[in-house]
């Protein structure tokens, strides 16, 4: 990877006036003379909340790639880019577009944080250690969630929930495994329907596990009320 800082020829300031691609993808400016701003919106649209640092890392790591700034994120150069007018805005750009992929829950974390340097090491400070201790809490929350009082539409949408609070996280949660959470959950008036399931040769979907269970649901409401007005 080229090292801006270990260009011996600098670029003139007065013709670098900053360029903002919307998806093509450039080299290192100071191979162009040219400062790029990055559009975060278009090209890192996915913002960083408490919850969903992994995604929003590899978001962030392929496009600091394509452009060669990975050095700007990884190495403290404060120093150098001070004394460089060039490196010194270019890693401004680089910030800006930084904080404009975060949503408002996670901005104020990094508002003292001067460099794109210091954004991005703060970040993964407090989100990428503490991103296992929340898998574990989920894949907790998935493996115990049970149905209780709730309606068969509510204790799947539970789920998916938190299932998809998985995916952001960079977890992948497969169907099978998924329809065994819901089944372990469900009172013994679904006895028949879980077995019936568990005894396909192909996994369940969502859309057919809903189903399934709201017609067993309705089912039950029926005979109980029946009792109930007998």
């Amino acid at each position: 990877m080229t090292n801006p800082t270990d260009l011996t020829k600098q670029p003139d300031d007065s013709s670098s006036s900053p360029q903002t691609p919307s998806g093509s993808i450039n080299v290192n400016p100071t191979l162009t003379n040219q400062l790029i701003s990055i559009n975060a919106s278009a090209q890192a649209p996915i913002k960083l909340t408490p919850f969903n640092y992994q995604i929003w890392y590899t978001q962030w790591y392929s496009l600091l790639i394509g452009y060669d700034f990975l050095n700007f994120v990884e190495q403290d150069r404060k120093t150098e880019a001070t004394g460089n007018s060039f490196l010194f805005r270019q890693d401004q750009f680089i910030r800006s577009a930084l904080i404009a992929s975060l949503s408002p829950k996670v901005a104020p974390f990094v508002v003292g944080d001067k460099t794109s340097y210091d954004v991005w090491q703060s970040l993964s400070k407090m989100y990428a250690k503490p991103l296992q201790s929340r898998i574990m809490s989920l894949r907790e929350q998935l493996l115990t969630i049970t149905k209780g009082s709730l309606t068969i539409s509510e204790y799947l949408q539970k789920a998916k929930s938190i299932s998809f609070q998985l995916e952001t996280a960079g977890v992948s949660v497969s169907a099978a495994e998924f329809a065994l959470s819901i089944f372990r959950g469900l009172p013994s008036d679904y006895k028949e329907i879980t077995a019936a399931l568990r005894a396909r040769d192909n996994v369940v979907s969502f859309d057919e596990l809903n189903e399934k269970l709201t017609d067993v649901e309705t089912q039950l409401n029926r005979d109980s009320n029946v009792v109930t007005n007998q």
